[in-house]
This record gives structure tokens, C-alpha cells and sequence, in this order.
């Protein structure tokens, strides 16, 4: 994900579709290169939906994503701080279970 961030931060005016479009294309060669079906769907039906959009749709396509990637960013550390710790907490209970045993 951070690659997608990276290269949405370097997009500038102009071209704006041109460089998503590339962006799209290298995901969906890297999801056929790994054969993952799901991702090459949805990267396929992306690039559909991606064409449909002019150069100044695409620029504000961009930007609506990079703010809500932002916005999500502090409840997916969150999320991983709790799975993290609830991993922690079912090694211990593993642990204490096959002592007591």
C-alpha cells in the first residue's frame, strides 16, 4: 500500500490518467505474475471504471483516495496494535493451558 501512496503523492497536474492507468497496469501484471484471480478482477474491472474518467476526474479520484487511505490510517494501526496484542494474549493462554495440564 505505501507504494500506492508514494506514487499518488509524486502525481502532478496533467496526465493525471495516463500515470493511474500505468499505476493500474503494473498491479494487475503483478497480480497475474502471482496468479491471483481476485486481484486480477478487480484490477481489470478498475481500469474499466478508470477509463471513464477525464483527466480532471481522475486528479480528484486520486485525491478522495489518498484522503480516506489518511483517515483510515490511525484505525488500521489500531486494528494491528489489537491483533498483535490478542496473539500475544492467546500464546500465553496456550502456554499456561498445556503447563496445566
Amino acid at each position: 500500500m505505501y507504494l500506492i501512496v508514494d506514487y499518488v503523492q509524486r502525481i502532478k497536474r496533467g496526465r493525471a490518467l495516463e500515470k493511474l492507468v500505468m499505476l493500474l497496469k503494473m498491479l494487475l501484471n503483478e497480480a497475474i505474475n502471482v496468479q491471483n484471480e481476485a486481484a486480477i478482477a478487480q484490477v481489470h474491472e478498475a481500469l474499466r471504471c478508470v477509463s471513464l474518467f477525464d483527466d480532471a476526474g481522475c486528479r480528484k479520484l486520486i485525491q478522495s483516495l489518498k484522503d480516506d487511505y489518511f483517515k483510515r490510517a490511525p484505525f488500521v494501526a489500531y486494528i494491528t496494535r489489537s491483533k498483535s496484542g490478542l496473539l500475544s494474549t492467546q500464546s500465553f493462554v496456550r502456554k499456561y493451558w498445556s503447563d496445566y495440564n
